[in-house]
């Protein structure tokens, strides 16, 4: 297994990782599953979704991969306090095209995504982990944690960062993120259509 920062090529495979990652994740599964129980394309549109995003991040952050055998199993990216990816970096990236069969009935629900997984403008000299999975099919190696320890937390450090902070909205992800150094600083309910999610936010130092 190596580390790497992220090309043009992995586009695909990164966002077929990600769709598996978070396919079961409530901020997903709570805002968008209703909408699609009858007409399907659940996972269609999580691929639109992630691909909009990760080129909207492709410029602004830093992304790092895992890769085995060829292929990437495990995402990071990070963001400087001064990133904000808005609205019209999303339509530059593609984003009407990609979002548009959705956005006329599901533009509620997208913001609920952005309510359940926003936070407030880092301070200076924190950087934010806007996303990290593993494909589920090598969870459970230690591949995270050494994305993780290995590469993220030091490419922040060495950029000036003193802290580390996300996002997550599951109790699992608190447990292993605590177990990696982060503290919860904030934790609330988001009210969406289908019921509620929880957000935490947690901040290690570094």
């Amino acid at each position: 297994m190596k580390f790497r920062t992220a090309v043009r090529s992995d586009l695909s495979g990164l966002v077929r990782l990600m769709t598996r990652a978070f396919q079961n994740y409530p901020t997903f599964t709570m805002a968008f599953c209703p909408a699609f129980q009858k007409t399907g394309g659940y996972c269609q549109f999580l691929d639109d979704y992630f691909t909009m995003a990760l080129r909207s991040y492709w410029h602004k952050g830093q992304i790092v991969v895992a890769e085995e055998h060829g292929r990437p199993v495990a995402i990071g990216v990070l963001a400087a306090p001064t990133v904000k990816v808005t609205w019209w970096d999303d339509l530059r990236c593609g984003g009407l095209r990609l979002v548009w069969p959705y956005l006329r009935h599901r533009q509620s629900r997208l913001r609920e995504i952005e309510q359940a997984d926003g936070m407030g403008q880092p301070d200076e000299g924190t950087w934010t982990l806007v996303y990290f999975a593993v494909d589920p099919t090598v969870q459970g190696r230690g591949i995270g944690t050494a994305l993780l320890q290995q590469q993220l937390v030091p490419i922040a450090k060495a950029a000036g960062a003193r802290q580390l902070t996300l996002v997550t909205n599951t109790h699992r992800n608190v447990a292993y993120y605590r177990g990696q150094g982060f503290q919860v600083v904030c934790k609330r309910q988001v009210k969406c259509s289908a019921g509620v999610v929880f957000n935490w936010q947690l901040t290690r130092l570094i």
